[in-house]
């Protein structure tokens, strides 16, 4: 029975919490990283891949994703920069302060793309079996139609794990963006089935 527990606190555990801090030394490549991402989370189907990480070290790798309408859009952020290992502790100094500085960007550069985005709500989101994340939800005018466009933020496999989801605001919405950016942190804590 021990040896069970011991086994499912294994499975859902994220091996960047045995990291050392800005190290890193056993993190997975950032290939791997994104490999580990799924090809569909709450309704929304992998699109592509940018890496960002030779032309701009630290900042990693972006996946996207898409309703089949698109209606609603993903991306998934895998990056840590420059700093090495990050924790998933989401009370960690080097996740709040990613978290300040993420809300800091999206708000400017939502203002700087013709879109009005305010802040409507922070709050934070658990994750089952791991550490939950920060996450804030802005809501403003995408063209004519008003949008709501949720970030989440934590860590996981040793590099943050930032997820954005804009959708038309409309009932119903057009996707499940909670359990979006839990399905996503999931993937990118959980080794992958070759490790």
């Amino acid at each position: 029975m021990i040896a069970a527990l011991s086994l499912a606190a294994c499975a859902t555990s994220d091996e960047g919490e045995s990291l050392a801090p800005g190290s890193t030394a056993g993190r997975p490549s950032l290939n791997e990283a994104v490999a580990r991402l799924p090809g569909e989370a709450a309704g929304l189907q992998r699109a592509g891949v940018s890496l960002y990480e030779q032309r701009q070290p630290g900042f990693g790798a972006g996946v996207d994703y898409q309703a089949p309408s698109r209606a609603a859009v993903a991306t998934v952020y895998l990056y840590d920069r420059g700093g090495g290992a990050v924790p998933s502790d989401p009370a960690s100094p080097q996740v709040t302060q990613e978290f300040a500085r993420v809300i800091a960007e999206v708000s400017s550069g939502a203002q700087r793309g013709g879109r009005r985005l305010v802040e409507r709500e922070r709050f934070e989101l658990p994750v089952t079996g791991g550490r939950g994340l920060h996450c804030v939800l802005l809501e403003g005018v995408g063209g004519a139609a008003p949008v709501l466009r949720q970030v989440c933020l934590g860590g996981g496999g040793g590099r943050f794990v930032q997820s954005q989801v804009t959708m038309a605001a409309r009932e119903p919405p057009p996707a499940d963006a909670r359990a979006f950016a839990v399905a996503v942190t999931r993937a990118a804590r959980r080794p992958s089935q070759g490790s």
